[in-house]
């Protein structure tokens, strides 16, 4: 078991470090730690039982993973903040849905799903803008999405499926709060970018603000933020049932689209979102 600890300890460390050089190791890392070691009296006697075991093949793999997964909580809770990372939880969980969006700045009104199912034009619910240009865009968003990545992913849906969510997102330089609405009975879902950050930089970052659903398929969501009156590159954020997510700027809606059914890259491949809970984030025993 000892072994076990050493190994772990040493491969956090070394995790942390090759995530981002320029991570600092602060409280969120070691709270991570201990995480590990909560397990009840049986699953620690079966982790002494396996002994070297864990250590060879795909349970090896698994230990690393996890162990990575535990690196990126630690520094994402370290930038964030604990507090601050359990009020978005807090408030995705249980404030009413007039005042979460409230609190990102949206100017709320209803948009009965009725409304939508018999609107010709979505873009005269979202936009004031009529430009051919707005009305190209606007002919690519789903109104009535229902989350299918949510209720099809094996981690997205485990343990079980949630019509509320906070999700934790991060590339190599950024990370992303995202609130998911889906319990709305007489207003449509909602997707809201709550909180932006940067590891280490001082540019500017994005607002609070609701997003766009361009796609909505078991394997794939698209988000979007709202374009002003000149489509100018636009934020996207692309998040895969496998927990795998993108965020690109571009002008090119349709080629977001196809990026989004290619294979992500080596780099892309360490960018992640979890699904976040009160402590942390929900890290799956083979994530």
């Amino acid at each position: 078991m000892n072994k076990i600890i050493i190994i772990f300890l040493l491969s956090l460390i070394f995790n942390i470090s090759n995530t981002n050089n320029s991570y600092a190791i602060g409280g969120g890392v070691f709270k991570s730690i201990f995480k590990l070691f909560s397990k009840n009296a049986d699953e620690a006697t079966s982790a002494i039982k396996q002994g070297d075991e864990v250590l060879n093949g795909s349970k090896a793999k698994n230990v690393e993973l996890s162990t990575n997964a535990l690196a990126e909580e630690g520094s994402i809770l370290n930038k964030i903040g604990n507090d601050t990372h359990q009020s978005y939880y807090k408030s995705s969980k249980n404030d009413s849905l007039t005042s979460i969006m409230s609190k990102h700045g949206v100017k709320f009104k209803k948009v009965g799903k009725e409304v939508v199912d018999n609107s010709d034009n979505i873009y005269d619910l979202f936009s004031n803008g009529t430009s051919s240009e707005q009305k190209k865009f606007y002919s690519y968003i789903i109104a009535n999405w229902v989350g299918k990545i949510y209720r099809f992913s094996d981690y997205f849906n485990n343990p079980e499926y949630q019509n509320r969510n906070l999700l934790v997102c991060k590339n190599l330089t950024e990370i992303f709060y995202f609130t998911i609405l889906m319990d709305n009975k007489n207003d449509i879902n909602r997707a809201l970018l709550t909180e932006h950050q940067y590891f280490n930089s001082t540019e500017k970052t994005l607002p609070k603000q609701e997003l766009l659903v361009l796609r909505d398929d078991q394997h794939v969501k698209i988000m979007a933020i709202k374009p002003g009156d000149e489509l100018n590159a636009m934020d996207f954020f692309t998040i895969y049932d496998n927990q795998h997510f993108m965020h690109d700027q571009s002008t090119d809606v349709e080629k977001i689209f196809i990026n989004a059914d290619n294979k992500p890259n080596d780099i892309a491949k360490n960018n992640k979102c979890y699904k976040a809970n009160d402590n942390g984030l929900m890290i799956a025993s083979n994530n």
